[in-house]
């Protein structure tokens, strides 16, 4: 678990990308909307996010998250 430094969106970005390597989509999501809470225009983590929930088949969810990422990159 990463403590010393909240704001270090890139290690939990990293983290997510490597759960969902190994096809843990969940602990995948849970780093990406981490980095979405620290960093709301950090718009890597929604297009991982939205794979994510994708890979778990939670298509409305991913829709959402998605209408969300291309308001924020207009």
């Amino acid at each position: 678990k990463i403590t010393l430094n909240n704001k270090f969106t890139n290690s939990y970005l990293y983290l997510g990308v490597c759960y969902a390597k190994i096809d843990n989509y969940k602990k995948a999501e849970i780093y990406f909307k981490k980095v979405i809470t620290i960093n709301p225009n950090f718009i890597q983590a929604y297009g991982n996010l939205i794979g994510a929930l994708n890979k778990q088949r939670r298509y409305i969810e991913a829709e959402m998250i998605a209408k969300k990422a291309l308001k924020l990159d207009n």
